[in-house]
């Protein structure tokens, strides 16, 4: 087993995320069985379905322990099902899952919540335009043009104005 910087094994600072993870896989095989059980249930009104989604949402699928012992209980056929979608589903997991990219999204998630925590912090919106060595935020509507930009947008108004000016007609 690993340690962990805490010095605890991975099965004792994890048992909980694996936990999570087989509840999900549980959900997961539950949604996909309703799913095609409502499109082969020829029964009318559809009781097969119904059955299930009603114990679903009588007995908390999160629990997936408790729920899956009371399936078998109750229709050991769904019961048997449901294990073999959740297992078949937690081998796709297995063979798609990459690490990296979880972690990739972790680290995208943080940053951007920082960021945005920044921001909310100081005060800043996102437009601001950061100009020079200080990182000093100017709004880009109080920007003052440089002499170049100011040159530019005259010689662009002065051009629009000249095309304003021009008699209808003449082309």
């Amino acid at each position: 087993r690993a340690e962990g910087s805490s010095g605890a094994q991975y099965g004792e600072r994890f048992a909980d995320v694996d936990r999570v993870l087989v509840s999900y896989f549980t959900f997961r095989a539950l949604k996909e069985t309703l799913s095609q059980i409502q499109e082969t249930d020829v029964s009318p009104n559809k009781t097969e379905y119904k059955w299930l989604y009603k114990f679903a949402s009588e007995n908390n699928p999160n629990d997936s322990q408790r729920f899956i012992k009371a399936l078998f209980a109750a229709r050991p056929d769904y019961g048997q099902r449901i294990l073999a979608q959740r297992q078949s589903l937690f081998e796709q997991w297995g063979d798609h899952f990459m690490p990296q990219t979880v972690g990739k999204a972790i680290e995208d998630q943080n940053l951007e919540h920082l960021r945005d925590q920044l921001f909310a912090t100081v005060n800043l919106d996102e437009k601001c335009l950061f100009t020079g060595d200080d990182a000093e935020c100017i709004p880009e509507e109080e920007k003052v043009p440089t002499k170049v930009e100011a040159s530019v947008k005259n010689k662009e108004s002065a051009v629009d104005e000249a095309e304003e000016e021009e008699p209808e007609g003449i082309a």
